[in-house]
């Protein structure tokens, strides 16, 4: 990951980004951090996989095209 990246990634945008999905902060598990960051959480029924991705490494459109 990109040093510019890292310095302005913080926990309170996982914060923001894991509270759109009912998560739990706590129950967050960082599983990979190289062009993203990949996280596992779950909401006591469900198990879920988060992608933060910056804006520098996707574009709207193609994020909505893996999406498709």
């Amino acid at each position: 990951m990109e040093k510019d990246v890292l310095d302005i990634f913080n926990e309170s945008i996982v914060a923001e980004a894991i509270s759109k999905w009912l998560g739990n902060l706590e129950k967050l598990k960082l599983l990979r951090q190289v062009e993203n960051f990949v996280y596992e959480f779950d909401d006591g029924i469900r198990n879920f996989i988060l992608r933060i991705t910056h804006s520098s490494h996707r574009s709207r459109e193609l994020i909505g095209a893996e999406l498709h």
